[in-house]
């Protein structure tokens, strides 16, 4: 499969869909013609893979699922099992560093902060999007 040229270090295709069918494309930047084709013939690509009997889900696969935090530890589980010290300081591939807000978004993700800028993302998104991230070493916060 190949898809046109999207330049992934200047602008990161996140399309994130809830369970109710609505679709959110965060921070898109550029050219938005680009990402549409890329959007199409990924569609493509999957009706053409797709089998010809209806598909059923199954049952673990719930695009809802929430993680959970544990207040004691200050620690959050995300619904994959990974498990996050928010009390952390947390860097990026490019070295930004990022703190939780102490807040979290409607599925209960942690709502993270890049330092020294008003910019504030979900930590799922942030992983997505800057990822891997790593917890800075020696930090006591």
């Amino acid at each position: 499969m190949k898809f046109p040229f999207l330049n992934l270090r200047r602008q990161a295709l996140v399309v994130t869909v809830g369970r109710d069918g609505t679709v959110d494309l965060p921070r898109l930047l550029g050219c938005t013609q680009n990402a549409a084709a890329v959007l199409r013939q990924i569609a493509d690509h999957l009706d053409a893979a797709h089998p010809a009997t209806p598909c059923t889900p199954p049952p673990e696969a719930d695009l809802g699922a929430r993680g959970t935090y544990d207040t004691e530890r200050g620690e959050w589980t995300d619904p994959v099992g990974h498990t996050w010290d928010l009390r952390k300081t947390w860097a990026d591939r490019e070295g930004h560093t990022w703190r939780w807000t102490g807040q979290f978004d409607r599925l209960m993700t942690p709502m993270m902060r890049a330092n020294g800028t008003p910019v504030r993302e979900p930590l799922d998104i942030v992983s997505a999007l800057h990822g891997p991230l790593a917890p800075i070493v020696g930090d006591r916060s």
